[in-house]
């Protein structure tokens, strides 16, 4: 293969001769008289005149500055357009090579891929249990698609992986957690061991919350019970009270309380203050004694 032809270009730079340092000078010493010029009646023609000269000095110089711009830049101009097409006529053998450079990059990487996946094979052979765990695709790291990426570094990183992951499974299970399965399935999903803790320390206070609810919730039921027992006592214990004189004022027989004169019968009765009354009226009315005790 022939190499290109390397560019070659010949720069005879020319010269200007001009004399404006001396146009420059004289303009500054004219600077100083053109500031004593007072314009008057008398004078006015004159400051126009000399205006006009000023000006067509100056377009005169501008004119020339632009006339030999031109021809100075004549023959780069002509480069220019010849350089270009040229640089654009570079770019067919670039692009023709660059396409079959990246075929055969590209072939190179799916040969390295089907080495990559062998060695993997390999691996796993080792690791059966742990197939499911970490797929290629899970560990597949592009680096080594590379060419100077070699199979051994590659199989030892796959070795470590599954090491890894050994030793995370075995942290898990010494745990002893309740949740040991939801940890081991955000290990499998994720392969990260924080992860993993993380998951068995948010179910552990999750349930310590819903046990705390459920002692709270249970306490509240006991004491409504009790409540609810001795409210429905108190109500027992008041019907008690205000049924007892009526049970006493309906006698079956007429001889209801037949008595020998020397015995003396303590009868201990509890009644509401509220019904005391009825029951001392009902006490007189049979000729029972009785003493309130306070």
């Amino acid at each position: 293969m022939s190499n290109l032809v390397p560019v070659k270009v010949k720069k005879n730079i020319g010269t200007i001769e001009d004399n404006l340092d001396v146009v420059e000078a004289s303009i500054q010493q004219k600077l100083s008289e053109y500031a004593q010029v007072v314009i008057t009646k008398d004078s006015i023609q004159d400051g126009k005149e000399l205006l006009a000269d000023i000006r067509k000095e100056k377009k005169s110089l501008d004119d020339e500055r632009k006339a030999i711009k031109k021809a100075w830049m004549k023959p780069y101009e002509v480069f220019e357009a010849r350089a270009k097409k040229i640089i654009d006529l570079y770019d067919e053998p670039v692009k023709l090579i660059h396409s079959q450079l990246e075929a055969y990059e590209e072939d190179r990487k799916a040969a390295k891929r089907n080495d990559i996946k062998k060695i993997y094979e390999f691996v796993v052979k080792e690791n059966a249990e742990l197939a499911d765990w970490l797929p290629l695709d899970k560990i597949y790291d592009t680096k080594w698609e590379n060419a100077t990426c070699k199979d051994k570094t590659i199989r030892e990183a796959m070795e470590m992986a599954f090491s890894q992951i050994k030793v995370s499974i075995s942290t898990i299970q010494s745990m002893q957690s309740a949740w040991e399965k939801d940890a081991l399935n955000v290990l499998k999903d994720t392969g990260s061991l924080q992860l993993a803790i993380e998951k068995i320390n948010s179910l552990t206070r999750q349930a310590a919350r819903i046990e705390e609810a459920r002692k709270a919730q249970e306490e509240a039921k006991r004491v409504e019970e009790v409540s609810k027992a001795e409210l429905e006592a108190k109500r027992a214990e008041d019907k008690v009270v205000t049924e007892a004189p009526q049970e006493l004022i309906e006698p079956e027989t007429d001889n209801l309380f037949p008595f020998a004169a020397e015995k003396i019968v303590v009868l201990k009765v509890h009644v509401g203050e509220n019904n005391l009354d009825l029951v001392k009226d009902f006490f007189e009315s049979i000729n029972i004694e009785y003493e309130v005790m306070k």
